[in-house]
């Protein structure tokens, strides 16, 4: 009766344990969801009014670079988008974080989170932005309170400020660099806009140029600029070199462009895609694709370098911080008070119907006119 009565006290005990470690487990859960999405709610709250907000509660400051990016980041996007020409303020948000994994050892966590936020600005308050982005998210518990370390993403104004840190810049000094590139660009805007670009001059042939559905490729690049694309098509990983030539080129081949298996695959002269291990680098390298854009000759793409204010809705965009690194679709382009409005569609940080001059602009950018294709 003894031997029963240990038993049945200790499985009680276990049961005890058990319980607690459920308990605790479920309590580090929801305080780790609740400074993550108090944090993300602040950061656009700083949007929102286009003022800087004090994120240091949410986050571990002392000795961190990572909290010295962020607070740098925050602050360059904000007084970017404020000196812009037009308002680019929130009129209203809605974020949603997506918890997918949460993964609690002693004090530290890793948090996997997916970011969903739609919006709207009073630049165009009828236009609903959407941005959608992967988080790997570190933690460390001090002090009985949960605070980010580090948050990992595909933020292009973190990535921005990071390069110009790898150049050994600190990270206020890489925002100082940013911002007075943003200021150089408005007087760039305002002489753009006086003077309009014809474009490159296009090269006599005799074969025959075909229309472009750019109506059609913009409604495929909104349908699925926040989703993987769908099959046949392969989506790439941030691992495999990002998805956002891939979404161009797909956005141009759904608006009629067909592909090109003529030209010499040695000076990118051919565009296809038929599986991972059967494509050109035109398909899915940035430099490649506008270098077969401008240069070809023959069957194919026929394209032009244009200015900013002569870029139209299913033309292309792309960056470079002194190499051209990221491709974006322009679903959208028009004229407002004498102000050209952009907005784009793209992958590897999925955005869809984002005003373009939320960019910041220490970066070059180009724009590719899509004329046609000839056969």
């Amino acid at each position: 009766m003894k031997k029963i009565t240990s038993l049945f006290l200790l499985s009680l005990l276990l049961m005890s344990i058990l319980c607690h470690q459920a308990l605790a487990a479920n309590q580090d859960d929801k305080a780790i969801k609740d400074v993550i999405t108090k944090y993300y709610n602040t950061r656009y709250e700083a949007l929102s009014a286009l003022e800087e907000k004090d994120i240091s509660s949410f986050w571990k400051t002392d000795n961190n670079p990572e909290y010295e990016l962020e607070v740098n980041t925050l602050s360059a996007d904000v007084n970017h988008r404020k000196m812009q020409l037009i308002d680019l303020r929130f009129k209203s948000y809605n974020l949603q974080m997506d918890f997918e994994n949460i993964n609690v050892t002693n004090d530290k966590a890793d948090v996997k989170v997916k970011e969903i936020i739609d919006f709207y600005q009073n630049a165009s308050p009828n236009t609903c932005s959407r941005m959608r982005d992967d988080h790997i998210i570190k933690l460390e518990k001090i002090n009985n309170n949960w605070l980010i370390t580090s948050d990992s993403s595909n933020d292009p104004s973190k990535k921005i400020l990071s390069s110009l840190i790898e150049k050994g810049n600190t990270a206020s000094q890489a925002k100082a660099k940013i911002l007075e590139r943003s200021k150089e660009e408005l007087l760039e805007k305002k002489a753009i806009a006086s003077t309009p670009n014809k474009g490159s001059q296009s090269v006599a042939t005799t074969l025959s140029l075909q229309p472009y559905d750019a109506s059609y490729a913009a409604a495929w690049a909104y349908q699925y600029a926040n989703s993987n694309n769908p099959s046949p098509w392969y989506t790439y990983s941030s691992d495999e070199g990002g998805d956002c030539t891939n979404f161009v080129s797909i956005c141009l081949y759904k608006g009629g462009i067909p592909f090109d298996t003529v030209g010499d695959p040695s000076y990118n002269q051919r565009w296809f895609w038929y599986s991972t291990s059967n494509k050109t680098p035109t398909w899915t390298g940035v430099d490649p694709l506008w270098d077969y854009a401008i240069n070809d000759g023959g069957v194919g793409l026929s394209a032009s370098s244009v200015a900013r204010q002569n870029a139209c809705t299913g033309d292309i965009v792309q960056f470079s911080n002194g190499s051209w690194h990221h491709s974006a679709f322009i679903n959208n382009a028009y004229t407002y008070n004498n102000y050209r409005f952009i907005f784009i569609c793209c992958h590897s940080r999925n955005q869809q119907d984002l005003n373009l001059d939320n960019y910041l602009t220490s970066e070059t950018r180009r724009y590719l006119h899509i004329n046609g294709w000839y056969n």
